[in-house]
């Protein structure tokens, strides 16, 4: 197995695996509740605005992305997948 080796600090490829894993589960968290936003302005849910904004923000905040940045990302995806 690989190793980076620093005085106090080693890191594994099965820790940079976790990393990447982790920022793929929370990169689709944060669609998932994209998607449910859209479907409560569609009238299609009845989920609360501000729950999901909160879910958002502390998804975002572990992804250590600024919550607006994050949101335009999913927005240019989502438009994006009607334009393919």
């Amino acid at each position: 197995m690989w190793y980076y080796n620093s005085m106090s600090d080693s890191i594994t490829i099965n820790d940079e695996v976790n990393m990447i894993t982790t920022k793929k589960q929370l990169n689709a968290q944060a669609w998932m509740i994209y998607q449910t936003y859209q479907a409560v302005i569609a009238g299609q849910s009845m989920e609360t605005i501000e729950e999901l904004e909160n879910q958002f923000d502390a998804v975002a905040e572990k992804l250590g992305v600024p919550m607006e940045d994050l949101w335009l990302k999913l927005e240019q995806e989502h438009e994006g997948s009607f334009n393919e």
